[in-house]
């Protein structure tokens, strides 16, 4: 079976699960497959995103193991960091699809708070230690909890603050013409 043959039957066989199931997949819900080459063919891997709820979900049992960024967090204790990790897997897939992400003000809005959030933890320690070449916030953690520096998340905002002016030109562009 070539693949295309192979992602339509598989498509028809979830689509048909969903029938069978009652189950009403909204327009927010993007569906993913995988093929996966192995020495006896192609075994196919599939997940459903979210972009309404921002979450990753699966039809069947799914042992979370098998996300990309969970052996990066240990000592899961509440359904709360269970929430965060499959929002980071979320992330993790609108960074492999970025044009399954659909690109709103408010989206933008809430980069440019998330990374000036991001610096404000980072200067503040700057400032009491005395230090611009590393950063952390002591608060939360005795190691940055944050992967950039604050040159980078300045030029972050800077970035996300163009978007949004661009954003708003090509809104304001469309809705009067």
């Amino acid at each position: 079976m070539d693949l295309l043959n192979r992602i339509q039957s598989n498509i028809t066989v979830i689509e048909e699960f969903l029938r069978a199931n009652n189950i009403q997949r909204s327009k927010s819900v993007d569906l993913v497959l995988d093929l996966v080459e192995t020495d006896h063919g192609f075994n196919t891997f599939y997940y459903f995103v979210d972009h309404s709820t921002r979450c990753v979900f699966f039809l069947n049992s799914f042992d979370a193991a098998g996300f990309p960024t969970w052996q990066e967090v240990k000592g899961v204790r509440s359904s709360t960091h269970v929430k965060h990790q499959i929002e980071a897997n979320y992330w993790y897939h609108c960074l492999m699809f970025p044009r399954s992400l659909e690109l709103s003000e408010d989206l933008i809005f809430e980069f440019r708070d998330l990374f000036i959030h991001s610096m404000s933890g980072s200067c503040l320690f700057c400032l009491f230690e005395f230090r611009t070449d590393h950063w952390t916030d002591q608060m939360v953690s005795e190691t940055s909890v944050v992967s950039y520096n604050v040159d980078d998340l300045q030029k972050l905002v800077f970035l996300a603050n163009s978007l949004q002016r661009q954003y708003m030109k090509l809104y304001k562009h469309l809705t009067t013409s």
